[in-house]
Formats: C-alpha cells, sequence, structure tokens
C-alpha cells in the first residue's frame, strides 16, 4: 500500500531522527533543560500537523495549522539560542537543521494557503 500523507511528515519524521541526534551532542548544561525544550517543541509540531490532517472542518483546519505555525517558529528560535549560547557548538548541524526547517515552512505555508 502506498504512503498517502503529505511529504510534510516525512520531511517532519526525518527532522525528528536529526534532532535527537543533535540533542544527544548538546552540551550537558543545557542538554535536560534547553534540549527537552527543543524535543518538546518539534514533537508538538508533529503532533499539530498530524491533527491538522484528520481535521475536517476548515476553521480547525486553520486554527490547529496556525498553532503548527507557531510551534515551527518556536522551535527555529529554540535551535538558534542553541547556537548563540555555545550548547549546540557544530555549526554544520545548524546549517542542516536549518535547511530541513526551512523546507517545512514552505510546505506548511503552502498547504495552510490550500484549505
Amino acid at each position: 500500500m502506498a504512503n498517502s500523507f503529505p511529504p510534510i511528515f516525512t520531511d517532519t519524521e526525518k527532522m525528528l531522527q536529526y534532532l535527537y541526534t543533535i540533542i544527544r551532542k548538546i552540551a550537558n548544561t543545557e542538554k535536560y533543560t534547553l534540549g527537552a525544550q527543543i524535543r518538546e517543541s518539534a514533537v508538538l509540531f508533529y503532533a499539530l500537523i498530524r491533527k491538522s490532517y484528520y481535521t475536517y472542518n476548515k476553521p480547525e483546519k486553520l486554527k490547529t495549522l496556525n498553532e503548527a505555525k507557531l510551534e515551527l517558529d518556536k522551535l527555529q528560535v529554540e535551535i538558534r539560542l542553541a547556537l548563540a549560547i555555545g550548547a549546540m557548538k557544530d555549526i554544520k548541524n545548524h546549517q542542516k537543521i536549518g535547511e530541513m526547517l526551512g523546507h517545512i515552512s514552505e510546505q506548511l505555508r503552502a498547504w495552510s494557503s490550500h484549505c
């Protein structure tokens, strides 16, 4: 059976997997605070897009997609903060996750505009 889910699901799952590897490398002083916030925001974002996919009421779907946008923005800020304070030391990780989040953000905007 073919996967009929939108590409944003697959891309978000890849992003989650990559984020988890990054969080393991975050400095110990921030791993259980900022690292936990990053993990929580990423998982909540994924839950919101899944909820939106299964919501058929248009106003409710748009509300959930807007919540997902806010959570994605929060995640981006948390990742930038991790880099700024030195908790995320490898700039390559930051660049790759930034590209992933940018692509997911584009997909989310396109999805929202088609509702």
